[in-house]
């Protein structure tokens, strides 16, 4: 079979830099967790969230929302915490304002994207996401906060406490009747771990 030519346009070295920025993604440990007594050789990194979220969102919207948009979906899932490469994992309790957070997150995929061709691509990407505005959007923003869930059910079972602080605040985020039924599978099974 023929070599097909690269193009000129295409480079390969600018794909594996940024492979290699963001994999740093592996070494930051979710701080929610970490706040919560889990070890830091324990935490779930950044890009296992990432993935996690990917994993779940492009699997359900295939099986369950075939009118979603599974690629935009997966995109979304990966960049949604891009840029805490550079801002670090920052919650709600690190007494930074969302505005802070959000700037500094827009900051670190601008120093991620900034030598692609389609770097906008991925910034208007991560724009959608915080915005929330879109179908996609919503569904992987509720992904989001599934995989929260799914994580403090796997610690809580490892004997981590708090991590029923998320059930009081997350559930009522999930709107969409299909994660509706996939949280009443994990808050029941938060509940028989309980008794």
């Amino acid at each position: 079979m023929p070599e097909t030519p690269i193009p000129s346009s295409i480079n390969p070295a600018a794909i594996l830099e940024l492979f290699g920025t963001v994999s740093i993604l592996k070494a930051i440990p979710r701080t929610g967790w970490k706040k919560r007594g889990v070890p830091v050789g324990q935490c779930e990194s950044v890009a296992e969230h990432s993935y996690g979220v990917a994993f779940l969102a492009s699997t359900l919207a295939r099986e369950y929302a075939p009118h979603l948009n599974n690629s935009r979906i997966a995109e979304m899932a990966l960049v949604h915490d891009v840029g805490e490469r550079v801002a670090g994992d920052i919650t709600p309790f690190d007494n930074i304002s969302p505005e802070q957070k959000k700037e500094k997150e827009l900051l670190g995929l601008q120093k991620t994207y900034e030598h692609l061709q389609n770097g906008k691509y991925y910034l208007d990407l991560w724009e959608e996401f915080e915005a929330g505005t879109t179908p996609e959007a919503q569904w992987v923003r509720q992904i989001d906060i599934l995989d929260r869930l799914w994580q403090s059910r796997v610690y809580n079972k490892a004997g981590y406490l708090r991590m029923d602080e998320f059930l009081k605040t997350d559930p009522p985020k999930i709107r969409d009747p299909v994660l509706k039924s996939v949280l009443e599978i994990i808050l029941a099974d938060e509940t028989t771990n309980k008794q």
